[in-house]
């Protein structure tokens, strides 16, 4: 066999080398693009107005979002197609425990987290939530939420008071999201950020945290019970009214429901003294009953308003300014004319004050603050000094017999003539017997020096 030389094999080699290089260096044209690219979305996919916008559709197949899944990927977050669904729409597809209130996905948590921004609700439930384009009413579960406009003002017809107050004060629904005791809940927002009393506890009539107990910690503050009882507490809510128990002339602002003598006839004043005292206090050795007794019984010949008014500022109406303070404990005024009657020819001027840490008052002419001038007396006589004055004493409001006859004044008085107390009867016949006894209480600390059955101003 005759092989060829290599020399002439590699000649004939090279001109289909060339025609191979060719070939490869021509410009070659890039395949064109089909020319009808499909959609699989049809015209109108994202306009709401069309009957081919998407949420219609998957409302017409019962949000069935399975066809969804295969482009757009289980969680709806991209998939093949790389287009997420929640780049609109971040809260639908609904993820699996939208319902269920113990999962961090409950859409009352997802809620509560975007502070309750409710425009991607309404964008397929609709601007009113009761169905858009999803069919679905938000109040299917939940009939009072979202709050609808008016929602927090009394006058309007959506107001929640005259919701609740039509379906008799059932607070379920307020519960799905404010929680059981309605303190937060899912929604994280308190009723009684604004109403502190309502709903009421089961325990609101009595027990230790009774209306009684809200009232007294929240200063009386009765205008929170009107917001839903009216103005006269008339108004029957869950089959009852605050008159119902509080059936006094004045109801629940009758002065003896809160001190004094509950069960008395609130028209008469004298059942609104202690005791009894704000926290049920009886004894007299209590700052809120201390000698409200002794007083009333000493000055039974004067009115109780007259009575009162001595030492207190007595409030017209349950809510004038000089009534309640915040701190639950009066402040006595000692204003009245006998508390602040001018003697000493008018150069003796009373000034009341009470101590309330020693609960002692003091510096009132009642209690001995008063002088009578020789100069202007009828009597001079009798004086041993050029004024006669009283001992202005400063007795315990809670320690009962801490005065007692000479505690105001002297046995004589300083400036007096001295002599027995079984002898003041010669002159002050009529106002005191032998055995030191006053015999008639209007002729004693009066105003006045009755003497000899006379009756003199107090110079």
């Amino acid at each position: 066999m005759k092989i060829m030389p290599i020399k002439k094999f590699f000649l004939l080699l090279l001109p289909f080398a060339v025609l191979l290089v060719q070939a490869c260096s021509e410009p070659q044209e890039a395949p064109t693009a089909p020319q009808n690219e499909v959609d699989v979305h049809g015209a109108g996919w994202m306009n709401p107005s069309s009957a081919n916008f998407h949420g219609k559709v998957l409302a017409q197949q019962n949000y069935n979002s399975e066809g969804c899944r295969e482009c757009h990927g289980n969680q709806y977050d991209g998939g093949i197609v790389k287009s997420s669904c929640k780049a609109c729409h971040t809260t639908f597809p609904h993820p699996e425990g939208w319902l269920s209130s113990g999962g961090a996905t409950f859409h009352g948590k997802v809620l509560a987290g975007q502070n309750y921004r409710l425009t991607e609700c309404a964008a397929c439930h609709g601007t009113q939530f009761d169905g858009g384009t999803s069919g679905v009413s938000c109040r299917t579960c939940h009939a009072t939420y979202p709050h609808a406009e008016g929602w927090l003002d009394p006058s309007s017809a959506t107001f929640h008071g005259a919701l609740l107050a039509a379906q008799n004060y059932d607070a379920q629904e307020c519960q799905a999201c404010h929680g059981t005791d309605l303190s937060g809940g899912t929604s994280g927002v308190s009723c009684k950020k604004c109403h502190a009393s309502y709903p009421h506890p089961d325990n609101f009539v009595a027990g230790p945290a009774s209306h009684f107990v809200f009232l007294r910690d929240n200063s009386y503050d009765l205008n929170s019970c009107k917001s839903c009882h009216g103005q006269d507490y008339s108004v029957v809510k869950e089959s009852t009214s605050c008159l119902t128990c509080h059936a006094q002339q004045g109801g629940p602002e009758a002065c003896n429901l809160c001190h004094g003598n509950a069960s008395g006839d609130a028209t008469v004043l004298i059942n609104a003294a202690p005791p009894e005292g704000l926290d049920g206090e009886t004894l007299p050795t209590e700052p809120a009953v201390g000698a409200h007794t002794a007083h009333f019984n000493f000055f039974d010949f004067l009115s109780t308003e007259q009575v009162c008014q001595e030492c207190h500022v007595v409030p017209n109406n349950f809510f004038a300014p000089t009534h309640i303070d915040g701190n639950n404990r009066v402040e006595p005024a000692l204003s009245g004319p006998l508390a602040n009657f001018v003697t000493e020819g008018g150069s003796r001027v009373p000034n009341g004050s009470y101590d309330a840490n020693a609960n002692t008052c003091a510096n009132t002419y009642c209690h001995g603050n008063w002088g009578l001038r020789r100069s202007q007396s009828s009597n001079d006589f009798i004086f041993t000094a050029e004024v006669m004055t009283g001992n202005s004493a400063a007795p315990n409001w809670v320690t009962p017999g801490s005065v007692a006859c000479g505690s105001c004044h002297g046995l004589p008085p300083t400036g007096h003539v001295e002599h027995s107390l079984s002898s003041c009867t010669i002159c002050h016949q009529g106002v005191i017997d032998a055995f030191g006894e006053i015999t008639d209480k209007t002729k004693h600390i009066n105003g006045k020096v009755n003497v000899f059955g006379m009756e003199y101003p107090m110079y």
